[in-house]
């Protein structure tokens, strides 16, 4: 039937979660890298790792400047009383996980379910994910596993097929950033995609997403 999907039970039954994280619905990553000269800062969501038992250890990694930020907003006191309080619930635990140990996981007809990288290979691209693990069923009989890395030769080639865009992408983001520079602090901008054409409009609201006590802790 058109819609059926077995991706999220192939995951659940072909992973596990980690020691003290059994209820954690998803997990999410943030990474930073350097885009054509755009420093990027991009949170994405983790399907699974691949890591020896052994390896799973706690360990004192370098600082960074992704840590030094991680600092700071473990310091904040979340629980104070605001207009809309936040549901978190922190837990401290786990482990240090290299990025080369994460891959993205998807599941095709063994029939009719030939990947499509043009669709799937900018996912993998903006957060660095180096491995994409394809699982293939016969109505929900799964029969085998296909791998492909981000340093495949098919994937570069999907790479350089869509540099163009990417490189627009680029740009448009740049243009982003440069309007909301031009506004300083306290500007504050919306940006609204109407009939494939993505506007900015100027807010006439100053309230920003976080509140000015949290904003401080970034001068």
């Amino acid at each position: 039937m058109p819609g059926w999907t077995y991706g999220f039970n192939f995951e659940t039954e072909s992973t596990r979660p980690y020691h003290g994280f059994e209820n954690s619905p998803t997990h999410h990553r943030v990474i930073q890298y350097d885009m054509m000269g755009l420093k990027m800062v991009v949170r994405y969501e983790v399907d699974a790792c691949i890591l020896p038992e052994e390896r799973l250890e706690e360990v004192d990694p370098e600082p960074s400047d992704l840590e030094a930020l991680t600092d700071r907003l473990s310091t904040m006191k979340l629980g104070k009383p605001l207009s809309s309080p936040p549901s978190l619930n922190v837990v401290e635990g786990g482990a240090q996980i290299p990025n080369s140990s994460v891959l993205e996981l998807c599941t095709r007809s063994s029939k009719t379910g030939l990947v499509d990288w043009t669709d799937s290979y900018p996912q993998l691209f903006f957060s660095q994910t180096p491995l994409h693990i394809t699982a293939y069923h016969d109505r929900g009989t799964f029969t085998r596993v296909a791998r492909e890395e981000l340093t495949s030769p098919r994937l570069q080639e999907v790479n350089e097929t869509l540099q163009p865009g990417l490189k627009k992408l680029r740009r448009g983001l740049e243009i982003i950033q440069e309007y909301v520079m031009q506004h300083g602090e306290r500007g504050r901008l919306s940006l609204v995609c109407e009939d494939m054409e993505l506007k900015v409009f100027r807010r006439i609201n100053k309230d920003g997403c976080l509140p000015d006590e949290y904003l401080k802790r970034f001068e």
